[in-house]
């Protein structure tokens, strides 16, 4: 016996403002979880879609610095698998069921060649007891993801959809400004909600003669 100890994998679970659920995999000491196989099996193969699973998604390494999508102890990119939120609504149990059922395919021998932990547990939900505490989308993905996946999972998107949805679109993206690919595919605000500025990246149109 060698001594080594295996690492633990512990899966995580955190419900956004949005209605949407973000999943990843933490390791230990505190680097990404290896979760490739089932990142490939939900990219590749639409695996679990029957059980509300979207995506994988690149994920931001802290709210400090969005732009960086890389694991600081290494070259691999944080990976978060995005989870639709079933009719019966967001609950502790539907939470962990989903946890569970990712937990038994990743711990599959032909997944599992080296014998790692994946670790569910009640530590495992991360969601806020309050409402009020539930993040934006964007504090976790990158900008043109969230566009991507708004145009793909809801019916009524265009340049019409942030008029039509104000109650619910800074569930998405925090504002007052913002990005924009946001601006130009589901018409949010080119100003500063706010007050003052136009949007990073945003020009105006040149008057004729000018």
């Amino acid at each position: 016996m060698n001594g080594k100890r295996k690492l633990d994998y512990h899966l995580k679970i955190v419900k956004l403002a949005c209605d949407f659920e973000l999943i990843y995999i933490k390791g230990t000491p505190g680097n990404d979880g290896f979760g490739q196989r089932l990142f490939d099996h939900v990219t590749n193969n639409n695996g679990f879609c029957n059980k509300g699973v979207l995506m994988v998604a690149k994920r931001h390494v802290s709210q400090a610095d969005n732009s960086v999508l890389a694991n600081a102890n290494n070259s691999f990119p944080r990976r978060v698998i995005i989870w639709s939120v079933g009719e019966e609504g967001s609950t502790h149990e539907n939470r962990i069921s989903i946890l569970r059922a990712l937990q038994a395919f990743l711990v599959r021998t032909d997944n599992n060649k080296f014998g790692y932990a994946y670790i569910v547990n009640k530590e495992s939900d991360l969601t806020p007891q309050v409402d009020t505490e539930l993040e934006p989308m964007d504090h976790y993905i990158h900008d043109m993801v969230i566009v991507n996946l708004m145009c793909r999972v809801f019916e009524d998107t265009g340049s019409g959809w942030y008029a039509a949805n104000t109650d619910s679109a800074l569930d998405f993206f925090t504002g007052p400004t913002f990005p924009l690919y946001a601006i130009e595919q589901l018409g949010y605000p080119s100003f500063n909600i706010n007050g003052g500025g136009y949007a990073p990246g945003f020009n105006l149109a040149v008057e004729e003669g000018a």
